[in-house]
C-alpha cells in the first residue's frame, strides 16, 4: 500500500493520507475466459475483498474523457457509476465489479494520483 494509507482488515474501510476518499464498500469481480475446476470456461471470481469508495456519478473529468466516448462506441443512452481503490491495479475493461448482490460491468479503467497515491477509477455500468 502506498505511504500514508491506513487500512485493517477488520474496519472494511481504508484511508489516505490526503484524505481525498474513503473507501467504505467492499467488491470483489469476476473476469471472463477463465476456466473453472471443471474444465468450462465464463466468468469466474477474480478479486475479492477489494476496499472501493462507494459508487457514484461520474465526476466531470471522467464524464468527458470515458462516458461520452462510451455512449457513442456503444450507440446507446447507458447510465455509469464511478468508483475508486488503491487496493489492487488488476482491472480491465470487461471484468464484472460485484458490490453486495449487483453486478456491474466495467466499461472503462483509468489511473489517477493524487497527492502522490495512484489509484484506479472504475466506471462501471449502472444496469437496471
Amino acid at each position: 500500500m502506498p505511504v500514508g494509507t491506513i487500512f485493517h482488515p477488520d474496519w472494511h474501510t481504508s484511508f489516505d493520507a490526503s484524505n481525498e476518499a474513503v473507501a467504505t464498500e467492499i467488491a470483489h469481480t469476476k473476469r471472463q475466459g477463465i476456466t473453472s475446476n471443471r474444465g468450462r470456461r465464463g466468468a469466474a471470481l477474480y478479486l475479492v475483498n477489494i476496499p472501493i469508495t462507494p459508487l457514484v456519478q461520474p465526476s466531470r473529468e471522467t464524464a468527458r474523457d470515458s462516458v461520452f466516448r462510451l455512449r457513442e462506441e456503444l450507440g446507446a443512452a447507458m447510465e455509469f457509476l464511478e468508483t475508486t481503490t488503491h487496493a489492487s491495479r488488476d482491472f480491465q475493461e470487461g471484468d464484472i465489479l460485484i458490490v453486495g448482490n449487483k453486478e456491474y460491468p466495467i466499461r472503462d479503467v483509468l489511473d489517477s494520483s493524487i497527492h502522490g497515491v495512484t489509484r484506479v477509477r472504475l466506471l462501471v455500468e449502472d444496469v437496471k
